[in-house]
């Protein structure tokens, strides 16, 4: 995925005043109203704040990720901001955060907002990209700095160095997979579609239960509990990352995950996983 079709120049604040997390997210959620981004700041900003007291989103390594799905916006959005200095994050290796990507997504591109995180976690893994993005001038050679990744990425994806594309339907990707997780993606297409066409919520609510009567008791108390505590249930793990949480799972883990026939759930945030 192009990161830069949904990062403007315009979103990327290149010297955070913050020092902490949560004023370090309300500066991104603003430049966000000021540029047009969003419309709903106040609405936004609950919404990933609520998001953020579940579980930390600075992922280490200096990096940090919060997100949200917002009701209010019709495509994603990406703010990004830099503290050369670092701030305070409350991150898993408990390291000063330096550079934090704020994504927004509304619920008809929750699959999207997968390829874009899975695309930013390639790109942070890059001690190579962080650093220049770091001696960036500017917002604006900031911006070069992850465009020209962006399209190296591309490039790779192209050449086949990727196995998985956006436009690949989640089914397919899927290896191992058994019927009640194929049930689950189903159920959770199903209830993002209704949320985004509510003029046909009363044509899904059928279907909605048909497929919610086919899984078991258990599967669905835990995946009611996701959808009320992080709003993504399912995710999927990609070069052994689960995009939820973006904790690398351990090389025994997820060879498990590869190889099993029944559910699994993330260690880290418990979220249903997917191989892709």
């Amino acid at each position: 995925m192009k990161l830069t079709e949904y990062i403007r120049k315009d979103c990327i604040i290149s010297n955070l005043k913050s020092n902490d997390k949560i004023h370090a997210i309300k500066e991104l959620t603003r430049v966000l109203e000021k540029r047009g981004r969003i419309d709903d700041l106040d609405g936004v900003l609950e919404r990933v704040l609520e998001r953020e007291s579940f579980d930390s989103t600075g992922i280490g390594s200096g990096i940090a990720v919060p997100h949200a799905r917002i009701n209010t916006i019709e495509q994603m959005v990406c703010a990004v901001g830099r503290k050369r200095e670092g701030m305070e994050y409350r991150s898993i290796d408990s390291k000063p955060v330096q550079l934090v990507f704020l994504i927004l997504y509304p619920p008809a591109e929750s699959h999207k907002y997968l390829y874009f995180i899975s695309s930013l976690s390639r790109l942070v893994l890059d001690e190579n990209l962080v650093e220049r993005l770091m001696e960036s001038a500017s917002s604006t050679s900031m911006y070069k700095v992850l465009d020209q990744a962006s399209d190296a990425l591309m490039g790779q994806v192209a050449a086949g160095a990727v196995a998985s594309k956006a436009t690949v339907d989640a089914d397919r990707m899927m290896r191992g997979s058994n019927s009640d997780l194929m049930l689950l993606i189903r159920l959770m297409r199903l209830e993002n579609l209704r949320d985004a066409e509510k003029g046909q919520a009363g044509a899904m609510a059928e279907k909605i239960k048909q497929v919610r009567s086919c899984i078991s008791s258990r599967v669905i108390a835990h995946y009611d509990r996701l959808k009320t505590r992080v709003g993504q249930p399912i995710v999927a793990v990609e070069e052994e990352i689960c995009l939820g949480c973006n904790l690398q799972l351990s090389s025994s883990f997820a060879q498990e995950l590869r190889d099993s026939q029944k559910i699994m759930t993330c260690p880290n945030c418990t979220r249903f996983l997917y191989v892709i």
